[in-house]
């Protein structure tokens, strides 16, 4: 087949010849055995990105120039053309998320500060399925996996996101979204490795009738323990088995539906810290989690009109995670309907309203205690947004979202937008939101015994935490630009100012004597919300058509987080302040370079640096120094629907830590090179 040959794009319905330069990176995702299927991100204009269609930010399809947040798109292109192999390690690509690898198989993800393993202000969904877990307000992200060929686009909204999204959605929003069946017809096999490990996927799909599409895939991996600073296997292998399906469907020209499913089983190591009174008290265990788990998930929609839309989606999900110090399984299901209408010629409303039911069963230990080890939480929300058209230049977004939660009752999330298009290519937006993050389980329900002193009399340090504790919020206000700067250039800067209030707190209770059988000393620490918070900072992004076949894309974030008590008391715990100040990078910065050599060959660059953070594990705080990681990638394209690519990461340092934390035995992040082969029939 000529490189050459007129097509026809089955996504943008354009057909006409293709220009050798770019035509490899236009087809190599998306082929058939009869027609190729193209849209290469690559060969779009920056006018034409600007104007890429997001969801996220007011839950309908708009021109990502028209998005009054700041919002970053990962194209499927990005992705492919990363070499990251991982969901999180995606994410490092976004300029003011904070992505820090913990070990073999944990991440902290975080936007706008607040940094740790279970970032508690961020969202995170896949095709608007929520995966954040109750327990901890965090993700697993060693449970999170898919095929990432059939990732569309990876939407991340950094600020407050809660008048559509609702709690939790406080300083970002990362949605996953996959491509429809029906852009997925076919086979394609990946498979890799590597001196870190090897994977391979498989995804099957086609055609039922004219209107039905439909894909199938299952995919495994495993990847091999990284080093400890002492140069020994760390335990913190990762393997993991996933299969799913999606189908999507066309009832008439107004109603569609899409079902999509997985399931999962894996397996991570770690070494884990365990506590008892009787010795050995405090020890490390060489452990291994067993998660698994799947879910099931609808979306209906319905035209009624040219002015209304309606859509019911819901999904239910079980996750079963088990380690040495609890097992876990927790049951989701939830449905939301949602009305958009068009009224007049000035306003556009969206409202809405769901139910969620979260229905937890735990096994509790010494170490790690919920009380009730089985509850039943339930939260009902409804929402509004208007976006009011003053011209056609100038738009007024307002809007709330009410929710009932177990936790603490009635929350409120308003929001208001201003966005102004000064012309074609350059707008300018601002912001002011509320959001709240609700309390987990874990804020209300855990005992979390740290360490034990043996002796005598051992003393046990423990963590009781508080039922009555608040849900922490934040007021943030947000400017933005975005401009194509002349025909190759284009700029994206966000600017921030967030302020907290009741951010939890830790404070130390009187120590007690214990007399149940062991008798013990209990030194004590309680949550509380005695915190306030602000910080403030700058997001800045850039892409550069340097040439036809090259493009550069600088990204770089700067935030200042500064924590102080409500009311002073000695008994907060500084440490815990020092480490919310200081956890996230005050500074990061990326260079990528995206360059098609040839008609065959591709060279990809990525460069990112972070600055120092200091954090703290079990024993004390710990600074990590800065790093610079740099990623190479060589692809070549020896067919239309073969590709081989090899793949370097952190290529000039053998190996450095990003992040540690107070339950785990962290690692370091090594040196490592892949092979990836990609082929579609």
């Amino acid at each position: 087949m000529s490189y050459k040959k007129t097509v026809m794009c089955n996504h943008c319905n354009q057909g006409g010849p293709l220009k050798p330069a770019t035509v490899l990176t236009a087809f190599i995702l998306c082929f058939s055995s009869n027609t190729i299927y193209a849209r290469d991100l690559t060969s779009l204009s920056l006018e034409e990105l600007m104007n890429m269609e997001v969801t996220s930010v007011a839950k309908k399809a708009q021109p990502m120039s028209d998005a009054a947040s700041a919002i970053f798109v990962i194209t499927n292109e990005d992705i492919r053309r990363s070499g990251a192999q991982s969901i999180p390690e995606i994410l490092r690509i976004v300029p003011g998320l904070q992505v820090a690898q913990i070990d073999a198989n944990k991440w902290s993800v975080s936007a706008r500060g607040f940094s740790g393993r279970f970032s508690n202000k961020l969202l995170v969904l896949i095709d608007g399925r929520t995966i954040y877990t109750p327990l901890f307000s965090g993700v697993y992200w060693n449970s999170q996996d898919t095929v990432l060929a059939d990732i569309e686009r990876i939407e991340v909204i950094r600020g407050p996101g809660g008048t559509l999204w609702g709690a939790n959605a406080v300083n970002g929003i990362i949605n996953i979204i996959t491509k429809s069946a029906s852009d997925t017809h076919g086979q394609l096999m990946s498979i890799n490795a590597g001196n870190q490990g090897e994977g391979a996927s498989y995804r099957y799909g086609g055609k039922l009738g004219d209107q039905n599409s439909y894909r199938a895939y299952a995919k495994r991996f495993n990847n091999d323990n990284f080093k400890t600073i002492l140069n020994e296997d760390a335990n913190d292998n990762w393997n993991m088995a996933h299969a799913g399906f999606r189908a999507d469907t066309n009832l008439s020209d107004k109603h569609s539906m899409t079902v999509q499913g997985d399931v999962f089983e894996g397996y991570a190591s770690q070494t884990i810290y365990n506590t008892s009174l009787t010795p050995p008290s405090s020890t490390l265990n060489n452990d291994v989690i067993k998660n698994s788990g799947g879910s099931l998930s609808l979306l209906w929609q319905y035209k009624s009109s040219m002015h209304s839309e309606w859509s019911v989606k819901s999904f239910i999900s079980h996750a079963h995670r088990n380690d040495i110090n609890l097992k876990q399984g927790i049951d989701t299901s939830d449905i939301e309907l949602q009305h958009r209408l068009i009224v007049g010629d000035s306003n556009e409303i969206t409202w809405g309203m769901g139910y969620r039911e979260i229905e937890d069963e735990l096994t509790n230990t010494f170490t790690v205690a919920f009380t009730p080890d089985h509850r039943t939480t339930k939260t009902i929300n409804a929402f509004i947004q208007d976006a009011i058209k003053f011209n056609q230049d100038v738009t007024l977004t307002l809007g709330t979202k009410y929710e009932h939660n177990d936790f603490t009752g009635d929350e409120w999330q308003p929001s208001a937008k201003l966005l102004w298009k000064i012309d074609e290519s350059t707008s300018i937006w601002s912001a002011l939101s509320r959001a709240v993050r609700v309390p987990s389980r874990a804020d209300s329900d855990l005992r979390l015994n740290v360490s034990a002193i043996p002796g005598f009399t051992p003393t046990l340090i423990s963590i009781i935490f508080n039922p009555e504790i608040e849900s922490e919020n934040v007021t943030a206000f947000e400017l933005g630009y975005r401009s194509n700067l002349r025909p190759g250039l284009s700029v994206d800067i966000a600017a921030f100012y967030n302020k907290y209030d009741d951010v939890v707190s830790q404070e130390s209770n009187t120590p007690v004597f214990v007399a149940t059988p062991p008798s013990h000393l209990l030194i004590s620490s309680s949550n509380n919300n005695n915190l306030k918070a602000n910080s403030y900072g700058l997001e800045l992004f850039s892409r550069w058509q340097v040439y036809q076949d090259w493009r550069i894309l600088f990204g770089y974030s700067i935030i200042e987080i500064n924590v102080d008590e409500k009311t002073p008391n000695p008994a907060t715990s500084t440490r815990r302040i020092e480490v919310f100040e200081k956890a996230t990078p005050t500074y990061q910065a990326e260079l990528r370079s995206q360059w098609s050599l040839s008609e065959k060959y591709e060279f990809d660059t990525s460069i990112y640096h972070n600055s120092s953070i200091r954090t703290n594990d079990l024993t004390g705080i710990v600074d990590i120094p800065d790093y610079t990681r740099v990623d190479f990638r060589f692809g070549w394209n020896a067919k239309p629907d073969l590709s081989l690519d090899i793949i370097a990461q952190n290529v000039f340092d053998e190996r450095h830590a990003e992040f540690v934390t107070t339950d785990i035995i962290g690692s370091e992040i090594p040196r490592s090179i892949s092979a990836r082969l990609l082929f579609e029939w």
